[in-house]
């Protein structure tokens, strides 16, 4: 598969002798400009994804994999669902990401389509601290839709594991929430068409050339 592939070679390659720019990347400007649309047309109806206080990591050293065990919050309106859920993977972020794949695929459609085009874990600050036990950890993963533009997300821990999960969760809350956004845009499109609405129609018309440049197309 297309994504363990680039999450081995990330793995391989980035994990732990790279360290994520402290300069915001091009990646994440986009992802920003994204974020802000799809928080415009979703308003009190965004869900925030998060993992729950505390989960388990089981890694299998002779067959090289790894589960993880945890429960998923989804949050939205004063909305609250926790689901049980758990995963295989070569890797924690492998796993994280399979278990989401494997319960949400038919949901969300870009759970076939996401790549995983780079990922970097390292310390965020000087040598003399890097082993200390209250040293900070940034992950950086870069994904990619298909052949759509590339966004960035960045998460800070105190944990390795901990931040690397948290920028997957991140990546999967935003992708959630523009399938959505894209839906209400497409049937508001629909609808200004019928009541002969150009203003509404052409507002979000921009919305969605936003949003498609990143995200699913055909949902």
């Amino acid at each position: 598969m297309k994504f363990i592939k680039h999450l081995i070679l990330a793995h391989k390659t980035n994990y732990c002798d790279m360290t994520p720019s402290l300069i915001k990347l091009p990646q994440e400007f986009e992802r920003e400009r994204v974020q802000k649309v799809i928080k415009e047309v979703l308003e009190d109806e965004y869900v925030t994804a998060r993992i729950g206080n505390e989960y388990q990591i089981w890694e299998n050293i002779e067959k090289k994999s790894t589960r993880i065990g945890y429960n998923l919050r989804l949050i939205y309106k004063g909305y609250k669902k926790i689901r049980k859920m758990s995963g295989t993977g070569a890797g924690p972020v492998d796993a994280l990401f399979n278990s989401l794949r494997s319960t949400f695929t038919e949901e969300y459609g870009f759970l076939k389509e996401l790549l995983f085009v780079e990922f970097k874990v390292d310390a965020s600050t000087g040598l003399a601290k890097r082993f200390g036990s209250d040293a900070p950890v940034e992950a950086v993963l870069i994904v990619q839709m298909q052949n759509k533009r590339e966004l960035a997300f960045r998460k800070k821990s105190r944990s390795i594991n901990q931040c690397a999960l948290d920028v997957v969760m991140q990546s999967f809350e935003h992708f959630i929430n523009a399938e959505r956004a894209i839906k209400i845009v497409k049937a508001s499109i629909e609808d200004s068409r019928k009541r002969n609405r150009g203003d509404i129609h052409d507002k979000n018309l921009m919305r969605l050339s936003r949003l498609i440049q990143t995200s699913c197309l055909i949902l």
